[in-house]
């Protein structure tokens, strides 16, 4: 038979903001709070535009292809943060070519930012796109 958990807050024995989740085959355990995702956006056009996000105060398109996303809660360490992003062009590019999306943690930058770049696949130029998502993992400061 199933049951329903209802539950308004989870909260660890030893660490409050630490869970263990036991794994597959139950001998291994994995840290819930260092496996969510601490920061995420779906956005539109060249990435001013955001249609939903998570830890996300704004963004800013500083050049063709560049988009800057201020985070609100700022992680622990720039070094050890992790995301990806992926992106695509809703009108077909304009025949441009496809474009990939990729994350790029600028060194020197704070650990309340990332700067996005959308690569064309076919020569490697910077271009924008028409929908991009990012999300990033890592313990926040």
């Amino acid at each position: 038979m199933a049951s329903i958990l209802k539950v308004d807050t989870l909260t660890g024995v030893t660490t409050a903001g630490s869970i263990s989740v036991t794994g597959e085959g139950n001998s291994t355990t994995t840290n819930l709070q260092q496996g969510l995702a601490k920061s995420w956006i779906s956005s539109l056009s060249n990435g001013t535009s955001i249609s939903d996000s998570l830890n996300v105060s704004s963004t800013a398109d500083t050049a063709a292809g560049r988009q800057k996303v201020a985070i609100s809660s700022a992680f622990a360490s720039q070094a050890t943060m992790c995301c990806t992003a992926s992106g695509r062009n809703i009108d077909n590019d304009n025949g441009s070519g496809n474009v990939n999306r990729t994350c790029d943690v600028v060194r020197g930058a704070s650990a309340s930012e990332v700067f996005l770049n959308s690569y064309v696949l076919n020569d490697g130029s910077l271009a924008d796109v028409g929908l991009s998502q990012y999300h990033a993992t890592g313990d926040l400061a």
